[in-house]
């Protein structure tokens, strides 16, 4: 439908009306005679119609056959736009050069789009991209597809596979990252296994090597639970890799500080700076100046798009806070707020997988400062993995 009215206005076309005599006559007469009419109103006894520049040429002999009276109530389309303004050079000339620029631009690339990465940044693959040769402003006809994804495919490592393919003006970049494989333990050099924290062993089931403490002992921080050296009937040694499985009862204790002052940033005002940018070209507009005062910086960038067509213009607008920091006196409650805030979130790394037998949290408050002091007693696995340094002699 769109297709036909648009070609309808490329060659022209006029709205008449026709009244007096016989409407039905006429209409069919139109029709015999090969004369197109659309769009048919009846108000008033009128007929209004429409019908294109040669139709009319040919309607007035029908019209005088049945009676009707035709006259021109508008007329449409490009050949009566160009007729009224054909005094005016500059204008056809303008509109000329307007379609020209439009159907130069209509063969360029005026945007790109990466799909299907996840760990890999758009920014990484576009300009891995236009170092091949794709980039807003280059011509589609230039395009090798194939040789442009094998040259973007070696400088990107990560990716397993690339695609690329033109949907009208956009570049659509195709991407499959590469799955790491996962890592592969050493599990045949020889290594002890060792005590992460001090603590009294309720748990010891050595799986491979010799342990040298029994349940109950108490260990330091670093002391050797279960060894990697196994003596032989023979006399001679082997160097295992230690396994097992070491629970110690241990002491944890947890501190927390946050004093009532603190320093915050207090905004006084913004600058703003705007930069153009047009397939590719960027163009500042106005000079850009860094205060001078401390400042923050936050970047914002919009496209213009068209029924969500993204064209190749846009603005950066680059917004600096400007802010002076100052001490700020919390309130009791906000103290305390945050230091058990703190104290959770550390507790909770100390104390990840640990079975908690007994705990004491205390809270401590002094005119500067907030504190939370916590004492755990846990079971928790104390078996750390530590490669054996075998010597060799000369």
């Amino acid at each position: 439908m769109f297709l036909f009215r648009f070609f309808r206005w490329l060659l022209g076309y006029v709205r008449f009306t026709a009244e007096g005599g016989f409407p039905e006559r006429f209409i069919n007469l139109c029709t015999n005679n090969g004369i197109v009419i659309w769009n048919i109103k009846s108000c008033s006894g009128v007929l209004y119609a429409n019908t294109s520049i040669n139709g009319y040429r040919n309607i007035r002999p029908v019209a005088k056959k049945s009676g009707m009276r035709v006259r021109i109530f508008r007329r449409y389309g490009l050949p009566f736009f160009l007729h009224k303004y054909r005094k005016r050079v500059g204008l056809l000339l303008g509109l000329a050069a307007f379609l020209a620029i439009i159907t130069l631009l209509s063969g360029m690339i005026w945007n790109i789009r990466v799909i299907g990465n996840e760990k890999v940044r758009d920014d990484i693959i576009i300009n891995a991209f236009a170092q091949s040769g794709v980039y807003v402003g280059v011509s589609k006809k230039s395009l090798d597809s194939q040789q442009v994804e094998k040259a973007a495919l070696n400088k990107l490592d990560s990716l397993l596979w690339v695609s690329l393919n033109i949907d009208g003006c956009t570049a659509v970049i195709e991407v499959r990252e590469k799955i790491d494989a996962p890592p592969v333990e050493d599990d045949t050099s020889p290594s002890n296994i060792i005590a992460a924290q001090a603590g009294q062993i309720v748990v010891l089931e050595p799986y491979e090597g010799t342990a040298v403490v029994n349940v109950g002992t108490a260990v330091n921080k670093g002391d050797l639970i279960i060894g990697s050296v196994t003596e032989n009937k023979d006399g001679t040694v082997d160097f295992q890799h230690a396994r097992g499985y070491v629970v110690a009862r241990i002491e944890q204790k947890i501190e927390a500080k946050q004093s009532s002052a603190e320093k915050s940033a207090v905004y006084s005002g913004v600058r703003k700076h705007f930069t153009l940018h047009f397939f590719g070209v960027n163009i500042p507009i106005g000079p850009c100046i860094e205060p001078k005062e401390k400042y923050e910086v936050y970047d914002s960038k919009t496209w213009l798009e068209i029924q969500g067509i993204k064209l190749p213009l846009s603005v950066t607008r680059r917004h600096f806070l400007i802010y002076d920091e100052k001490d700020r006196q919390m309130s009791a409650e906000q103290a305390q707020l945050r230091v058990t805030e703190s104290f959770i979130n550390e507790a909770s790394a100390k104390l990840k997988a640990a079975k908690l037998l007994n705990e004491s949290i205390e809270l401590l408050k002094t005119d500067k400062s907030v504190a939370v002091a916590g004492h755990f007693v846990c079971n928790k696995n104390i078996g750390l993995e530590k490669p054996l340094q075998v010597e060799k002699g000369g």
